[in-house]
């Protein structure tokens, strides 16, 4: 449960990481 947990928040900041930097090319 735990695990899981830590998986989805990396794959979370990696996806904002991703939107921000989408952001600032447009």
């Amino acid at each position: 449960s735990m695990r899981l947990q830590i998986k989805f928040k990396k794959a979370g900041t990696k996806w904002l990481i991703s939107s921000y930097a989408k952001l600032e090319v447009n």
